[in-house]
């Protein structure tokens, strides 16, 4: 909410400019600075609570959203340290060719839930999650590589059920098209 709540005023604040220069450039600017901060933030708050929800359904059977908020934000700014620090490894590491890149975020694919049930440090925890996916990185790329072939296809359904105001336009289109393609010429 607060992501949708910048960008509107932006958005807003840019529509009534009469030319887009100087100030303009400068809010642009900061605001794309704060909805990168507030992204990173409200991932990280997400990252820990989620954490904490997984382990008390574990050991309890049960999990209340409530509390598990409240730990996460009590573990913010570490997870916060954390998503940063592995987000500039990883991105270097994608800088050098790709492969570096993917190889260190399996590497560190568990520094959080490392750092908040074992209670770690930001390097502590990079290095717990190093031992912790050795061994195992072969099956992490391949459900990370699934989960994102689904989350790709999801998106892609809802973004195209979306599409022409939701008035299935798009599907009847696409199928007359592939007919006409597929249709014999006698």
């Amino acid at each position: 909410m607060p992501e949708a709540l910048l960008q509107f005023g932006l958005v807003s604040y840019t529509n009534g400019a009469v030319e887009f220069g100087g100030p303009v450039m400068a809010l642009a600017a900061l605001s794309g600075v704060l909805l990168w901060l507030l992204s990173v933030a409200c991932g990280a708050l997400l990252s820990g609570s989620l954490v904490y929800a997984v382990v008390d359904l574990q050991r309890t059977g049960g999990s209340s959203a409530g509390a598990c908020l409240k730990r996460g934000v009590k573990v913010l700014p570490k997870v916060l340290i954390i998503t940063i620090l592995v987000s500039l490894i990883t991105g270097a590491g994608f800088l050098l060719l790709i492969v570096p890149g993917v190889i260190l975020s399996l590497m560190f694919a568990a520094t959080i839930p490392a750092a908040v049930v074992e209670g770690l440090g930001p390097i502590e925890a990079l290095k717990r999650s190093n031992e912790l996916t050795k061994g195992y990185k072969g099956l992490l790329f391949i459900t990370y590589f699934l989960w994102g072939v689904l989350v790709g296809v999801t998106s892609l359904l809802v973004a195209w059920s979306f599409a022409d105001g939701g008035g299935m336009g798009v599907l009847p289109t696409l199928l007359k098209g592939a007919t006409v393609i597929l249709e014999p010429r006698f």
